[in-house]
Formats: C-alpha cells, structure tokens, sequence
C-alpha cells in the first residue's frame, strides 16, 4: 500500500472554509490569495524607506495647506482683492 501524504490545509480568511494549500482563490467566497508577504519588513529597510519619504511627505503637506489657505482666502474675498479701496 503506498504511503499517501494528506495535502496541507489552512482555512479562508474570510469565511473559514478549509482549503488547500495551492489554491489562489476561495471555491466558497471568491477571496484570492497571493504569495505569502513577510510578516515583518527588515529595521534598515523600514529606516531607509522613512528618510526618503519624510521629506516629500513635509513638502506635499506644506504645498496642499498653502493650496487650502489660498483657496479659503480667494473664498472670503470672492475674488476682490484683500486691500480693495473704499
């Protein structure tokens, strides 16, 4: 008799159905699955990834409330120059 291994398992995420190790997508609620992401991202990589976007993470939040505040300012004036004579 041949020693048959059971194929390995794990359960849906989204509905718990039981389901083989190959599959990419869930036969009971069409959840797709990919490869496997690592649980965690390495120290340097995460402090590398941070110092190349802090900076244009501050330059995009300084261009958009200077955006928000020349778009309220033109708001209240509704178009009229701010020092418009009497």
């Amino acid at each position: 008799m041949p020693n048959i291994q059971p194929l390995p398992k794990f359960d849906c995420p989204m509905c718990g159905t039981s389901l083989i190790e190959q599959i990419r997508v869930c036969y009971s609620c069409g959840e797709a699955f990919f490869e496997a992401v690592p649980d965690r991202i390495p120290r340097q990589l995460a402090d590398r990834f941070r110092r190349q976007v802090r900076p244009l993470a501050v330059a995009w939040l300084a261009i958009g409330i200077l955006g928000l505040l020349l778009g309220l300012s033109e708001f209240v004036t509704q178009g009229r120059p701010l020092a418009s004579p009497l």
